[in-house]
């Protein structure tokens, strides 16, 4: 039984995309060629691969199995193509999408550690809004806040964290009255808002005797980010509804404290996401086990 390396290729994107057209345009090329190679692939292996509808395709019993093999030819392939660029060459590059959040906190903590663990692993960092982590990845590791309902991706969880509210001790002197999170808007205390683009109001969470309750607060900072949340916090210029993860160095330095004990925070988790039809190097598999090691 003789195999083409293409149309082992062509598999893995259709079973990427679940569809023939959305495989056919990733990789440029006319849709009935896609389909055309995958009967013909069906015809040389004797199984049926897909499972065909109007909605698209999914993969058959023997196409899950099929495609296991499918990825470690596909990363056999790959490895022969960078025989030559890497010859020579002892750093690998691992490519992270991140939410800018989460990147500061793995600057600040995780790296350093992994950099000597890895001395030969270079960790190349690329930040995201949060609008983008529901885009595509690219073919490269993500680390975002979010998970979704989507059949294409993986998803791995590494942190979980708390969300509570902050404030720096020098404001709450101002605003005696902060006893609890319902005080905040009658307080009127200025709040940071962590969010993308210009927004009236704003849902923040909190449990208390066993349910989650939901107040409105309107925002005198709007940031993009969790990591400016932080700093405008360590500079008084507002409250703060953030993880904890992010808070605790100014919490052991004084310049923030956690309010209110008698409400829980509530859980948030941050996740690592992939494409199921990547198959991960040596590299990214180390990041992905130290990073899980770190935090759990």
């Amino acid at each position: 039984m003789q195999i083409h390396s293409r149309e082992i290729l062509f598999f893995i994107e259709v079973a990427r995309y679940q569809s023939f057209a959305d495989a056919a345009s990733n990789m440029n090329i006319p849709a009935s060629t896609v389909s055309r190679r995958i009967l013909e692939l069906e015809g040389r292996v004797n199984h049926k691969l897909f499972y065909r509808s109007k909605y698209g395709v999914s993969l058959s019993e023997f196409g899950e199995k099929f495609l296991e093999a499918s990825r470690e030819v596909a990363f056999s392939l790959d490895n022969l193509r960078k025989l030559p660029d890497d010859a020579g060459k002892n750093e690998k590059v691992v490519i992270i999408e991140v939410l800018q959040s989460i990147a500061g906190l793995l600057i600040n903590d995780f790296l350093p550690k992994f950099k000597r663990q890895h001395p030969d692993i270079v960790v190349d960092l690329r930040t995201l809004s949060l609008r983008e982590q529901a885009t595509t990845t690219a073919g490269n590791l993500r680390l975002q806040n979010s998970s979704f309902a989507h059949s294409v991706y993986q998803f791995i969880p590494f942190i979980c964290s708390r969300k509570s509210f902050y404030i720096h001790p020098r404001l709450l002197d101002d605003y005696p009255s902060l006893l609890h999170p319902k005080d905040i808007d009658a307080s009127m205390v200025p709040c940071i808002s962590i969010r993308n683009g210009v927004i009236p109001k704003d849902s923040w969470l909190f449990q208390e005797e066993g349910k989650e309750h939901s107040i409105t607060i309107k925002p005198s900072l709007i940031v993009d980010d969790a990591i400016k949340a932080r700093d405008a916090v360590s500079r008084g210029v507002g409250l703060s509804w953030n993880y904890d993860v992010l808070m605790k160095e100014l919490l052991e330095q004084g310049t923030a404290i956690e309010l209110f004990d008698k409400c829980t925070s509530t859980p948030e988790f941050a996740f690592i996401a992939y494409e199921r039809s990547k198959v991960l190097n040596k590299e990214e598999q180390a990041f992905i086990s130290a990073l899980c090691e770190h935090y759990q």
